[in-house]
């Protein structure tokens, strides 16, 4: 009875597969191997999670658990605006989350699945419109510049 539609983001946790089931609360499934959803761990967030959706599984760097989440503002047609969030890699704790930000200024409807980080850089890829394919690279000392908690 969600009010908004899910985007479950998977990621490994001390060597098991879990799921982020939503962001706020921060609730977190283990044992998805076995196809059912198993226990379930909640972590309080800032309200801002409330309308926070998945978008790129988990990327572990170093003791961080970094992914790219969405929110939505409603129209015709929707723009999606997009998150850095990163985790505690052993708690699971927030660490720090981005403001949000658009891949192309210009285009409405974006979607990130890839994300990969680096000591020097992050690499993101993403589609508009589910039409394109296209990477991006940033410089990681700007994006960690855009940070907060």
């Amino acid at each position: 009875n969600a009010k908004c539609e899910k985007n479950w983001a998977l990621f490994l946790h001390k060597d098991e597969l879990k799921v982020v089931y939503q962001w706020y609360p921060l609730t977190i499934y283990d044992s998805i191997n076995t196809g059912k959803l198993g226990k379930k761990q909640e972590i309080n967030m800032p309200y801002f999670f409330k309308k926070v959706r998945g978008s790129t599984n988990g990327f572990v760097y170093k003791d961080e658990l970094w992914f790219i989440c969405h929110v939505i503002e409603y129209g015709e047609p929707r723009h999606y605006y997009h998150c850095f969030v990163v985790l505690d890699k052993d708690t699971l704790q927030l660490k720090t989350y981005s403001y949000l930000f658009k891949f192309d200024l210009t285009e409405k409807v974006e979607f990130c699945l890839g994300l990969v980080v680096e000591d020097e850089r992050v690499i993101v890829s993403h589609s508009n419109w589910d039409k394109t394919s296209k990477l991006k690279v940033y410089d990681k000392k700007l994006i960690l510049k855009e940070m907060f908690v």
